[in-house]
């Protein structure tokens, strides 16, 4: 299994729009596990440590989707990811990471 984090950066006054689209694009791949769509919380009463990692884009609110999958290649199979976003719901492209499960002896 590997996690993929997507970075998605959405224009404030459209996050209801890019939440209806974000449930219609839910995969029906064999290989999609499930996922965990985030938002995160700028809220300047948060001590700055928690506030360190740099995932935010300016002027926009950021969500970050964690997604599982059996592997890198059926995400990549199923979605063929491009850098692109949707310049009417999103302020800049979508950023995308995998992650490998680290099962500690």
């Amino acid at each position: 299994m590997v996690i993929v984090l997507i970075r998605r950066s959405v224009k404030r006054e459209k996050e209801a729009e890019f939440l209806a689209t974000y449930n219609r694009e839910k995969p029906n791949h064999p290989d999609f596990l499930d996922e965990t769509l985030t938002k995160v919380n700028d809220s300047t009463d948060l001590p700055e440590a928690m506030r360190s990692l740099p995932i935010t884009s300016a002027d926009c609110v950021t969500y970050l989707n964690v997604a599982r999958w059996k592997s890198a290649e059926a995400f990549r199979q199923h979605f063929n990811p491009r850098t692109m976003h949707d310049p009417e719901i999103e302020t800049s492209d979508r950023l995308r990471i995998v992650l490998e499960i680290v099962e500690p002896n």
